[in-house]
């Protein structure tokens, strides 16, 4: 079994997780709460948004942080693709790939593609 630390010493075991409130919540878009769970060893993040209807239900999310990645790489590239001024990415379609094999997912650095969904995760 396989754990990780989090900054805040808890491990982060299989078949376990952490909830958290979202401090950094900037929209109704934003969850109200972020974590992160992880089954049979792979990580996911977690979004909970609080209904507003007085019904104590909650709306969980659970999103895989390399697919994720993927899909905003790819909207990322169609935007730019899409943009005949950006000649500059296109001369260098090659090297923003590689690029992207080298995300550090949802660590919140400049530059972190979770950063706009899951701002800066609790205990990250």
């Amino acid at each position: 079994m396989s754990t990780e630390q989090n900054k805040s010493n808890k491990p982060v075991k299989d078949m376990s997780g952490y909830i958290a409130r979202n401090e950094d919540r900037a929209s109704d878009r934003h969850p109200h709460w972020r974590g992160k769970v992880r089954i049979e060893g792979k990580e996911y993040l977690l979004a909970l948004w609080e209904k507003d209807d007085n019904s104590n239900l909650m709306s969980l999310s659970a999103t895989d942080p390399e697919k994720l990645a993927k899909k905003l790489n790819n909207q990322q590239n169609q935007n730019q693709n899409n943009n005949p001024s950006n000649q500059s990415y296109n001369q260098n379609t090659n090297q923003n790939q590689n690029n992207n094999n080298n995300l550090n997912l949802g660590d919140g650095s400049p530059g972190d593609p979770f950063g706009d969904l899951f701002g800066s995760l609790p205990g990250d």
